[in-house]
Order: C-alpha cells, then structure tokens, then sequence
C-alpha cells in the first residue's frame, strides 16, 4: 500500500468531503511511532499525511511531574489561534465507564510532553522554565519571593530559573519597605505595581547593598543582593 503523503490525502478526501455534506467533525486516533523525542508533528504513526489532511491534532500523555494526571495539549490547529494544554484526571466508576475531571490550563507543550518522555535533555527544563516564568509573570511582576515558593512547586532548578530568567530578559526591581529589600521581576515592558509607593525606590542602590548583604540575607535564592 502506499502511504506516501500525497496517497494518503486522496485517500482521507471522501471523509472531508462526507463530513462538509453533513455537517460533522471526523475524528481519527493514531498511536505513536518509535522514534522517540523529536517534534510532536512527526510522531504519529505512518504518513504525516493523516495530520496534513486534519484541520487540528491533539496529542494526550501524562504529566511527567504529575503522573496521575494527563494532558491534552494541541498540535496543529488551523481553525482558531493557538489553544493552552489542559490537564484532567480520569475518575473510576463503579459502572466501569470512568469520567473526567478537568482540571485547567498547564505549561506542557505536545513538544516538551515528548521529549520527557524520551529522556528530555537539560534544555527542555530550560525550555518549561521559560513558559512558567512567561505564564507567572504574564499578569503583573512579582516579588522573588513568590516566583522562588512557585518554582519549588514545579520542580524547577534554581540555576535553570536563572538561565530561563536571562533568556527572556526579566528585569529585578528592588525596593525597600521598612529598611528590609524586595525584589520585583518584570518581564520586558511591565512597570511596577502602582501599590509600591516611588519613594520606595532609591537612585543609587550601592550605599544600600553593603550593610543590607550583612543584615538582612536574602529571603530566597532568586534575591539579587
């Protein structure tokens, strides 16, 4: 048979066509081939040719850190602009037909879902550290403080924080409230909340730095002191 990517389309055209007269979604579920890690678009089973003819693709795996979890994340969509990965947990019924449980938005990509699962190499943590910061920090800056108590909750390493913070050019913006240091970071283009009062924010910071580094030891490692 040929499964080439051309033979495949001719082949799927009826069903788009069947599914336009009727108005309906077709749906096709492939396994995933052996190849290991690699770009999500290329592991499905035979032809890339099922995914050319689709208008989305979905892929389902477990959540690497959360394995009683799993996590539908996108693919391919040409119908919308590009949707978040949602993660559920399936619920056992005493009938035999479990349910699902959605339980939101989650940072893995169907790329980095994969590449865990293929024994990812440290820049794939590099990689989800940048979309958590990117995520976290996507409403308003934060203190370091609540930046490191996130980090630890996803298994993050300091030193990948870091490198995740330089890659996106996060700026610390330090104030000082009651003679004690806080540290703010902002993605490119934010501005400080309008709770930190200007006053706060001293022109020279290096008068401070010296005795503060003695007395007062950073509250977390992401403190830039």
């Amino acid at each position: 048979m040929d499964s080439s990517d051309k033979s495949i389309r001719r082949a799927l055209l009826p069903l788009a066509q069947l599914a336009e007269k009727h108005a309906c979604a077709i749906l096709l579920v492939r396994h995933l081939n052996k190849r290991g890690g690699g770009r999500s678009v290329y592991r499905g089973g035979g032809s890339i040719g099922f995914l050319g003819a689709c208008r989305s693709g979905w892929l389902i795996a477990r959540d690497p850190l959360l394995p009683e979890r799993s996590v539908l994340a996108q693919i391919k969509n040409n119908l919308a602009c590009p949707q978040p990965s949602l993660a559920y947990i399936m619920n056992p019924h005493a009938s035999g037909l479990a349910t699902l449980s959605w339980v939101g938005p989650t940072f893995w990509t169907a790329d980095q879902l994969l590449a865990r699962a293929g024994g990812a190499p440290h820049a794939f943590q590099r990689d989800r550290a940048c979309d958590f910061l990117t995520t976290f920090l996507k409403e308003a800056p934060r203190t370091s403080r609540e930046v490191w108590a996130a980090v630890q909750e996803q298994d993050l390493a300091e030193r990948t924080i870091r490198r995740a913070k330089d890659d996106l050019e996060i700026r610390s913006k330090r104030i000082y409230a009651d003679g004690k240091p806080l540290s703010y970071w902002l993605l490119p283009g934010q501005t400080l909340p309008d709770t930190v009062i200007r006053d706060q924010l001293p022109s020279d910071l290096e008068p401070w730095l010296a005795p503060l580094r003695e007395k007062f030891p950073p509250s977390s490692p992401l403190d830039d002191l």
